[in-house]
């Protein structure tokens, strides 16, 4: 009798491990995930698969031996919106939203502890938007 092999999923944020989850090869995890740890001044986007941006989620499946899943963050955190939902927002005003800052970025929308992006902004003189800003702009 054929018996699939076990296999162990291992979840690590920031080099430490946050859980080890056994399944069968090809088989998902559900909603076994663990949740991605808070990390101040940063937002949890996630779960990618070792160093690449492809992402594990409930339904992925398990493919070899001792995967190594990692927790994904950006930079910065919004109080009011989610990225997503400010992002919807910008697009249905008629903006562009990008995930890099370039000499092209017309304006920045920086959440507390917002890091590089909105170091880079200020080094390529681009403006910054607080929430408050980007709340009396779309009003």
């Amino acid at each position: 009798k054929f018996e699939a092999k076990t296999y162990n999923v291992i979840f690590m944020a920031d080099d430490k491990e946050v859980a080890t989850l056994s399944g069968k090869y090809n088989s998902t995890l559900g909603n076994a995930l663990p949740a991605v740890p808070a990390k101040d001044g940063y937002t949890a986007i996630g779960w990618v698969i070792g160093d690449t941006d492809e992402v594990f989620g409930s339904g992925s499946p398990i493919t070899g031996p001792d995967m190594v899943i990692n927790a994904r963050y950006e930079e910065g955190t919004l109080s009011k919106y989610t990225r997503d939902q400010a992002g919807e927002i910008i697009k249905k005003q008629g903006g562009k939203v990008s995930s890099s800052v370039s000499k092209k970025t017309t304006m920045v929308l920086a959440g507390e502890n917002a890091g590089s992006k909105e170091r880079k902004a200020r080094e390529l003189g681009i403006p910054i938007l607080s929430e408050d800003d980007f709340l009396a702009m779309i009003q």
